[in-house]
């Protein structure tokens, strides 16, 4: 099953992000990213985090999952929860903006989460982030920009 995560930084306006929250059939919302959702009328499956950004009439209406341990980001806690409900698809959106720390924390998670489901994709306005295991092929077409990193 495939589970969308939306994440507490930038909230995605374009079509294809939105498309991807109003169609995704497990949307996860962390934390007070459930308030962008809630104000474009995006119901999630699932609210969870520590609750530290969220409105009280929010909590009230969603009744969030509190994970209040602090060793890992609302993130983390979105992603295990789902993996732990046999999720085995994810796409991430609003991993950006905001912050840069937390936008790079969440790109180097990504890479952790890789470990434990193949299928692992951040996607915001402006782009695909994927990781992905040598030897690949990347489907592309002429003019189209790609940008590849190695962190090994």
């Amino acid at each position: 099953m495939q589970a969308v995560i939306l994440a507490n930084g930038e909230f995605p306006k374009s079509q294809k992000c939105l498309d991807l929250l109003k169609n995704a059939p497990f949307l996860i919302a962390c934390d007070g990213a459930v308030q962008s959702l809630h104000a474009l009328q995006f119901k999630p499956s699932v609210v969870i985090g520590d609750l530290d950004s969220i409105d009280s009439h929010l909590k009230a209406l969603y009744n969030p999952i509190c994970v209040s341990e602090q060793n890992s980001n609302d993130l983390s806690k979105a992603f295990f929860y789902a993996l732990n409900r046999g999720c085995d698809d994810f796409i991430f959106l609003g991993l950006n903006g905001k912050r840069e720390d937390h936008a790079l924390a969440n790109t180097f998670l990504l890479l952790e989460y890789f470990k434990f489901c193949k299928k692992i994709q951040s996607v915001s306005d402006y782009g695909l982030f994927r990781v992905l295991e040598t030897p690949f092929t990347l489907p592309s077409f002429k003019g189209e920009q790609i940008s590849l990193f190695s962190l090994d």
